[in-house]
């Protein structure tokens, strides 16, 4: 059975909240089992006093969810609960994570400024791009994960892509964001040319980046993330910035398929 680990909330932006999971790794297929989320406007550990808001959700594909039901808030502090249950597909029965909480305030200035923000990339100066989202926990990768060792054994394998999870990533997901590269830099050392090919990368506030996570832009590169930092005002996330350095083409997570 399924155990989800930590039930993250948080809200970015004012117009949704961001319901993440972290579930524990097993050698469970994930596919086999689909989370429902429930959300109550009252603490409460009951199951029967908590609502519907997304059902059939399938783990092994999606690792959050948005509820868009928060918008337009009218009131200055509002308090929802969540929890998810755990239904299994193959008679594994159903569970349900601990509730997270979290106080959702109003915030028109961050509303606005996330507007703007927006329309400078869509209008102006953005890119649209592809985000592989890593994957950090699910089932373990059955070609290359040694369970006595709990750890990878070999490299370059597609089936996770070097992660050591099947599937390797979510994704992809469309963003749009502005990408600046650094000229290149050729230096000569004691073991021939290196060069540096690092790029900055500003975008909005959703999806969350993460290191390592992996983006595709129209040329086909591959970046990966070193760093990531975030702009905030109040509670808000109002913007990201992302360290990108480039993907070497014989890099195995080349091989995770893309459709432009």
């Amino acid at each position: 059975m399924l155990v989800i680990t930590q039930l993250i909330t948080k809200q970015l932006v004012p117009d949704y909240i961001t319901i993440e999971w972290i579930i524990q790794s097993t050698q469970e297929s994930l596919s086999d089992y689909r989370l429902y989320i429930l959300k109550s406007g009252t603490e409460s550990s009951r199951a029967s006093e908590y609502a519907v808001v997304a059902s059939g959700i399938n783990p092994q594909i999606v690792y959050s969810y948005n509820d868009a039901t928060v918008g337009g808030i009218t009131s200055k502090f509002v308090d929802y609960f969540y929890k998810i249950q755990i239904s299994g597909l193959l008679g594994q029965g159903v569970s349900y994570s601990d509730y997270g909480y979290i106080q959702v305030a109003e915030d028109r200035f961050a509303r606005e400024i996330e507007r703007r923000r927006a329309l400078v990339f869509n209008l102006h100066s953005g890119q649209p791009l592809f985000l592989l989202k890593r994957r950090a926990f699910g089932t373990y990768c059955p070609v290359c994960f040694d369970a006595t060792l709990q750890r990878t054994i070999r490299s370059g394998d597609s089936t996770c892509y070097d992660t050591g999870y099947l599937g390797g990533y979510f994704g992809p997901e469309e963003l749009i964001g502005q990408l600046q590269e650094r000229p290149v830099q050729e230096r000569h050392t004691m073991f021939a040319a290196w060069q540096d090919q690092d790029a900055v990368f500003y975008t909005t506030s959703i999806p969350a980046l993460s290191p390592k996570d992996i983006l595709v832009d129209r040329l086909a590169r591959r970046w990966i993330v070193i760093n990531v930092n975030s702009f905030n005002k109040g509670t808000h996330s109002i913007g990201q910035i992302a360290q990108l350095r480039q993907i070497e083409k014989m890099d195995v997570a080349y091989l995770f398929p893309v459709t432009y």
